[in-house]
């Protein structure tokens, strides 16, 4: 994987050279009125037949548990630095699935 496109604070695109999948991902970070908005968007080609069966079985389950712990640790980051802020307590964020 090789980051692409850099925007600090703002976006990161990835784009997959050699592996599973052929194609980029982005994630895009956006201050609004009522907090952070994070997007997350996967635009990819499987390649190679063994990971096309077993993507929907296996693959694409340990994906999303990688994606889900790369935002949860975004969110840590995210509250750490709110609270290191003056300001009012940051919200307690759910831990999705125990990561």
């Amino acid at each position: 994987v090789e980051v692409t496109k850099l925007e600090p604070n703002s976006l990161i695109e990835r784009t997959f050279k050699t592996g599973l999948f052929k194609g980029y991902e982005i994630l895009r970070v956006s201050e609004r009125a009522n907090g952070t908005r994070v997007d997350y968007e996967l635009h990819y080609e499987i390649v190679g037949f063994i990971n096309k069966i077993l993507w929907p079985i296996v693959l694409c389950k340990q994906h999303d548990a990688g994606i889900e712990m790369i935002l949860w640790k975004l969110s840590e980051a995210a509250i750490k630095k709110y609270q290191g802020a003056e300001g009012p307590e940051a919200p307690e964020i759910p831990n999705p699935g125990g990561v």
